[in-house]
């Protein structure tokens, strides 16, 4: 730590010295998998990243472990056994993999991290939406796939990596897959542009989080990627 007060406040932390005693006890094991198993918190995550600095542990991509642990938790919940199936094989051999052969290479970065979950969750709600057509992935038609893009959020172009991945792997028939469109939005305008910035800065029923995004895409058109990517000494100025 830079400075001594710092690190002796930390270590007076209740939550930060149970921790240690713990790992002490051997009550909680020094691995990953064990710190995992904690409630998530920074005093974990921070101790963590104090035991890969001095070689206790051995150094992981932060953005490819939450994703592990964020999809174990997502095929978890799944109801329905071939949708578990489907996701599961999917998001191990083509998500997984790619972050991992990035992870290889360098540190994955917020946005294949976003982009992998949003592949995830658009792909488990494409299998919803068939299952309420009643109809299974393998009978899929084009006519399913156009009425899935013509109706919903935009969002639901993230589906397309399944399709593809789905289609290579003759899960479906041999149908087209469209392109997202990736032209940008036209812009607002100055005074609709203020107004919602007023109402994001004077709105007290709105959750901090989103008015400080918000704020942050209006002032400056900060990406999502951005935002999320964004940490203490981003903000705070050093003396």
């Amino acid at each position: 730590m830079p400075r001594a007060n710092s690190g002796y406040a930390w270590l007076a932390n209740t939550e930060v010295a149970t921790l240690l005693a713990q790992l002490a006890a051997g009550q909680v094991a020094l691995t990953h998998s064990a710190l995992d198993e904690l409630p998530g918190s920074r005093a974990v995550e921070y101790l963590r990243g104090l035991l890969v600095a001095e070689s206790c542990l051995p150094p992981r991509d932060p953005h490819l472990a939450r994703y592990e642990r964020w999809l174990a938790a997502k095929l978890e919940a799944l109801e329905r056994a071939d949708d578990r199936k489907s996701i599961e094989r999917f998001a191990r051999w083509h998500l997984l993999r790619r972050l991992r052969d990035q992870s290889r290479h360098g540190p994955i970065s917020p946005g294949a991290f976003l982009n992998a979950k949003q592949a995830t969750t658009v792909t488990i709600g494409f299998l919803e939406w068939l299952h309420h057509r009643g109809t299974p992935l393998g009978g899929v038609t084009q006519h399913d796939v156009d009425a899935w893009f013509a109706a919903g959020p935009t969002t639901r172009k993230h589906a397309v990596r399944f399709l593809y991945w789905a289609r290579d792997q003759r899960l479906v028939e041999r149908i087209h897959v469209p392109i997202p469109r990736t032209g940008n939005a036209t812009p607002i305008g100055s005074r609709l542009r203020l107004d919602q910035l007023r109402q994001v800065l004077t709105d007290d029923t709105l959750r901090t989080a989103p008015r400080v995004a918000a704020a942050l895409v209006l002032l400056f058109g900060a990406t999502l990627s951005q935002i999320a990517s964004l940490t203490l000494d981003d903000v705070i100025e050093k003396r």
